[in-house]
């Protein structure tokens, strides 16, 4: 079982700093325009939306540089954690399933992508 590497450990920073600053947009939303169907629309959007494709994207460039990894698997949901709890609530828990996903498609995509060079 190989360990992620340096270059890895980079993009799950990445990812990391990703999931804590995203939710940061709907407060700033707030701030300018105190539209509140606006700030819960952009909420659900970057936990539905973001945080999955964010996590596809960067693991794919992972898998695509350095193959499947096993990490994608575990590291996303569990760097999703402290987001949920500070942004969001316990019924925001189901969204670390979406990113354990996309993660371990995204890096099983870059497998193949690299294998097909």
């Amino acid at each position: 079982m190989k360990t992620p590497t340096r270059d890895s450990v980079v993009r799950l920073v990445l990812v990391f700093s990703f999931y804590l600053l995203a939710p940061l947009l709907p407060s700033l939303i707030d701030y300018f325009t105190q539209d509140i169907y606006l700030v819960s629309s952009w909420t659900i959007m970057i936990l539905l939306l973001g945080h999955p494709a964010f996590t596809f994207a960067i693991s794919l460039w992972d898998g695509i540089v350095k193959g499947f990894g096993w990490w994608w698997v575990i590291a996303p949901p569990l760097l999703l954690l402290p987001s949920v709890f500070i942004f969001y609530n316990e019924s925001a828990l189901i969204y670390c399933l979406f990113v354990a996903i996309a993660g371990t498609m995204g890096s099983g995509v870059g497998l193949l992508l690299r294998s097909s060079k």
